[in-house]
């Protein structure tokens, strides 16, 4: 299979992934909001971050560390190799998570004292229990990856989330609390480490898996790569998660912790799945590409990804930053009507860090962590001293504007570094002409968007109205050319029946629009 038909195959079923993820925890952060009402849905809306936060810890770097390095030694068809890295990710793995569960149990009443919810030291042990099954799962998906084998981290996703999602639905018709959410995520989390260990077994043998690990040189490489990491990773999560909800629930506990995660997870439901879905293909695509030797078909990689993401992503923030009103009053209620600035705010930082994933991935892919390391150590700082001095005096606002400032530095950066590496220049042209077409779809919706009342009706008529027009300027202004018609053909491998016939006309409807381009030019 080729390398352009392999990320397309692998970027149809990481869309699965990610957007059944997305729609699930959105979904299920819709129902709990109007459950809970916002100083609950504050509540768990902070031990939910709680969780992932001490995640960052038990993670020790391994999922990219797994992701890189079995790509790479796949290309170099050594099999001994792919299984110690899976044995030790796993050991590693396993210590790292338990001792963060036997730091959290043992301290659970000074976490709850300090975040301002003392009452509700009982929640931090559940969400110290939430650890390890939660861990195991994103390792078993991050190997699967590796393997460029998304189709099984999708079966991972499709047996859980929606039976999460169902469980959640009965504690809410039942009347019953946080407690009885964090049990029923705890046993879906289960379920799919048997789901992930199943479908390992048909890559490797499992008793790989519990053999004592050996640091041979090769291993003491993946292992520093994945200390490495997990500094990055660190970086990462303050660069794209929601790390300042520490000093939310320091300062502004309650309210403000709902409201800045509703505008979190809108922006995530929508700009942080293009990053998502991108970056986890592109990583090990690229290593592999690294592995052979072919900086070719990296640069070509990069270039052609940059333009999607863009395509993709700006016209999405535009038209995310008009609709905002519309979708908060819409989803979660007029008390949630706060969340509204913040979420208008995020859109802008998310986007350039969507566009600039391309980079991050050939930054990572040609093994040079160290740069987004060295790189994301002064940002942090930065963003850190701009939160907690924000936050104390402007609250959520002050959190949405302080973690911007470090998010829109660090694509610029990321962008420069990448382009250097690969020996070519960023697409500033296909760059002005989305931008433009975006622009120009974003004033035609907010004009029309003016003459409607209701909300539910802005969002039935304006989405569908300005993905037409974005996409009918950027074939105008020759933005989509015949080569991508090509390559995004070889995404109908991955599609079943129904999806894949009506992703195919759709195609062949931009395929003759851009056609009809082309000839003009050509007659002119």
């Amino acid at each position: 299979m080729s390398v352009a038909r392999t990320i397309a195959k692998n970027t149809a079923y990481n869309f699965v992934i990610t957007a059944s993820e997305t729609i699930f925890n959105l979904f299920i952060g819709i129902l709990l909001a109007r459950f809970l009402g916002p100083a609950d849905y504050g509540l768990y809306s902070f031990l939910i971050w709680f969780l992932y936060f001490v995640f960052l810890f038990a993670n020790l770097g391994l999922g990219h560390m797994v992701i890189r390095f079995i790509a790479e030694a796949i290309g170099q068809q050594n099999q001994a190799e792919v299984k110690s890295l899976i044995n030790l990710a796993f050991w590693f793995r396993f210590i790292a998570a338990a001792v963060c569960v036997i730091i959290i149990i043992a301290f659970s009443g000074y976490w709850s004292d300090l975040f301002g919810y003392p009452e509700n030291r009982g929640l931090f042990i559940l969400v110290a229990l939430c650890i390890i099954p939660q861990v195991f799962n994103f390792l078993l998906v991050s190997i699967f990856s590796g393997f460029q084998k998304y189709e099984y981290g999708a079966y991972v996703v499709l047996g859980t989330s929606p039976l999460r999602a169902l469980g959640i639905v009965i504690v809410v018709i039942l009347g019953m609390g946080i407690e009885e959410v964090l049990y029923v995520s705890i046993g879906s989390w289960i379920l799919g480490i048997f789901i992930g260990l199943f479908l390992l077994r048909r890559l490797v043998p499992l008793d790989a898996i519990l053999a004592r690990p050996s640091l041979t040189p090769s291993m003491r490489r993946a292992f520093k790569y994945s200390l490495i990491m997990m500094g990055v990773w660190g970086i990462q999560y303050f660069m794209r998660q929601r790390a300042e909800i520490l000093f939310l629930g320091i300062f502004n506990p309650g309210e403000d912790v709902g409201f800045y995660t509703i505008a979190f997870l809108v922006s995530s439901a929508t700009i942080g799945t293009v990053l998502q879905v991108f970056s986890t293909v592109l990583i090990p695509a690229v290593s592999e590409q690294v592995g052979r030797g072919d900086m070719a078909r990296v640069r070509s990689i990069y270039l052609t990804s940059a333009r999607y993401l863009m395509i993709l992503g700006i016209p999405m923030a535009i038209g995310g930053i008009i609709l905002a009103g519309p979708i908060i009053r819409l989803v979660y209620g007029i008390e949630y009507e706060p969340a509204i600035i913040l979420l208008q705010i995020l859109f802008i930082p998310f986007t350039l860090l969507a566009i600039a994933n391309s980079a991050t991935s050939v930054i990572l892919g040609v093994n040079q962590p160290s740069f987004v390391l060295k790189t994301g150590i002064w940002l942090v700082i930065l963003s850190l001293g701009l939160e907690i001095w924000l936050i104390s005096s402007h609250g959520a606002i002050g959190a949405a504007i302080g973690s911007s400032v470090a998010r829109v530095i660090a694509p610029i950066l990321y962008i420069r570094y990448a382009s250097r590496e690969c020996r070519t220049s960023w697409p500033m042209m296909d760059t002005i002409k989305i931008t433009l077409a975006a622009l120009i779809m974003g004033g035609v919706i907010f004009a029309v968007g003016t003459q409607i009342t209701r909300s539910s009706i802005s969002i039935v008529v304006l989405v569908p109205l300005g993905t037409l027009i974005h996409f009918a300027l950027i074939i105008l202004f020759r933005v989509v050319q015949k080569e991508d018609i090509d390559i995004l053909r070889k995404i109908q491998v991955g599609l079943p029946g129904l999806p894949r016939r009506i992703y195919t006309r759709l195609l062949d409807i931009v395929e003759m629009m851009v056609k009809k381009t082309y000839k003009k030019d050509i007659n002119d």
